[in-house]
């Protein structure tokens, strides 16, 4: 418990900008992690989640070219390869325009050249050139506290200096010199004469275009592109303003989608972007709902009246044996029931499905309460004790026992141990470290100190970490009675 929140909120990201690739050194945690991921979890997800529809999973071979397909542009296909690019987001600012080549740049009077080093620094070479006198607007070069400016021959006596933007695209400072001019109105301005230079140039000065080369800075290092174009995002939070309720507040951001140069084979089967998954643990879980809704008689509609007079004390009696109330046994079972699944899970149904998985979350609902009633009921009807008291329970408990009384003790060991080893993996991610680093976000967006102090986030997991022990090892008592405090505000 205590690992998986500092884990969850340890913030190793380094501030410095990555320019060569850097080959990260792995830690314990990140090797167990890989490991129960590629050896338990992953063959374990194969089977729970196999889709029953499997017949439109892929693509014929051949057919996708010209399509984004798991993040990746199928450009082409030839020989029984496809030949893919990566397609991914970034943000604006870590994109910049990348010169193949010099690119030639001219007006009326005369042509320049914009190249860029191996250092993606763009610098621009001016000619030298003599120019009729023109209205643009001219900087004595002692005043100028614009970009750092070449060397350049000294001033010719009885000239005088000057730097302008104006004479070209991008507003690159070109030096100019000129003859003081003479007193007399009638007498012309002299010309312009421009000294030869090569300025360097700030890369905020080029803007992408659709189909342009670009370079993007990743984790590792800086990589050739192609923009492809902008894409905006809009995210809502909504906030609590004092004496006027939750104010709903988007905020929208420009991030960019770039399609990288460096071009893979594959001879997979690509998956269909059209395909309807339809999970054989989706259909497992409905069937049990179905079953356990008619085997019960409907009893989340016959047993709904009497779960309220439970809840409300009713059957309350001094001297029950137990080790928690009813109601605080309902709000720890609730605890562990109201969460991901119900309030970030119904937002992206939402927005992937629409408004009509709403009704089908409705029908979930109503038919996994008999699944819930089933699952408490079992919990009951086999808990047991150990040597110092405490009661024991849980799906680990009847599983075993339960199965061993139908002559099927064997599968019933394997299932309670494989729930336990769930248990472990579960508490670690959807458990632990997604509350911990949802709500840490949540309240350094009020502290700010914790979202500006290097060790803000460390500091609160160990704040969170210290509080969730003492809350746990009080056992259910200890639980119980926090859970019903908590729970309701949460609910």
């Amino acid at each position: 418990m205590f690992v998986s929140v500092l884990l969850a909120l340890l913030n190793v990201a380094q501030a410095e900008e990555v320019i060569e690739p850097v080959q990260a050194e792995e830690d314990i945690f990140t090797v167990v992690d890989n490991a129960f991921g590629e050896y338990f979890v992953g063959p374990l997800a194969s089977v729970l989640f196999w889709d029953v529809l499997f017949w439109d999973n892929t693509l014929p071979m051949g057919e996708g070219v010209g399509r984004v397909i798991d993040g990746q542009y199928i450009s082409k296909y030839e020989q029984g390869a496809y030949l893919t690019l990566e397609e991914y987001q970034t943000q604006p600012e870590k994109i910049m325009v990348r010169l193949t080549e010099p690119v030639v740049r001219e007006n009326d009077y005369f042509s320049w050249s914009i190249q860029q080093s191996a250092e993606r620094e763009f610098t621009a070479v001016i000619p030298a050139v003599t120019l009729p006198t023109l209205e643009v607007e001219l900087t004595p070069i002692g005043d100028w506290d614009g970009a750092i400016l070449p060397d350049v021959p000294e001033v010719v006596s009885g000239k005088e200096r000057y730097v302008t933007e104006d004479l070209t695209e991008h507003g690159v400072p070109v030096i100019v010199d000129r003859e003081a001019p003479k007193k007399e109105e009638a007498e012309p301005l002299p010309p312009y004469e421009i000294q030869p230079s090569t300025i360097t140039m700030s890369a905020d000065k080029f803007k992408p275009d659709s189909g342009g080369a670009v370079w993007v800075r990743r984790d590792n290092g800086w990589e050739s592109a192609t923009f492809v174009n902008p894409v905006e995002l809009t995210t809502t939070r909504f906030t609590k303003v004092d004496g006027e309720g939750f104010k709903r507040k988007d905020t929208t951001s420009t991030e960019v989608i770039v399609r990288s140069t460096i071009e893979k084979s594959s001879t997979q089967t690509l998956n269909d972007p059209d395909n309807v998954s339809l999970p054989a643990v989706v259909i497992w879980l409905v069937f049990g709902a179905i079953f356990f809704t008619l085997r019960m008689g409907f009893i989340s509609l016959r047993g709904f009246g009497h779960a309220i007079q439970v809840v409300r004390g009713e059957f309350d009696e001094e001297g029950d044996e137990g080790e928690a109330s009813h109601f605080q046994a309902l709000s720890s079972a609730l605890s562990a029931t109201v969460g991901l699944g119900n309030i970030a899970g119904v937002a992206i149904a939402v927005s992937v499905g629409g408004p009509g998985a709403i009704f089908w979350m409705i029908m979930a609902g109503f038919l996994g309460m008999s699944s819930k009633f089933t699952e408490c009921t079992l919990g009951q009807l086999y808990r047991t004790k150990d040597n110092k008291g405490n009661t024991l329970g849980g799906p680990m408990r009847y599983l075993d026992v339960g199965l061993q009384e139908l002559n099927l003790g064997g599968l019933g060991k394997v299932l309670a141990i494989l729930f336990a080893i769930l248990c472990m993996g579960g508490s670690f991610g959807g458990g632990n470290m997604f509350q911990a680093n949802q709500s840490y976000a949540a309240v350094a967006d009020l502290i700010p100190f914790l979202g500006t102090f290097e060790y803000g986030a460390l500091l609160y997991g160990v704040v969170l970490a210290v509080l969730t022990g003492i809350v746990i090892l009080g056992g259910i008592k200890s639980i119980g009675r926090v859970a019903e405090i908590i729970v309701p505000l949460m609910c």
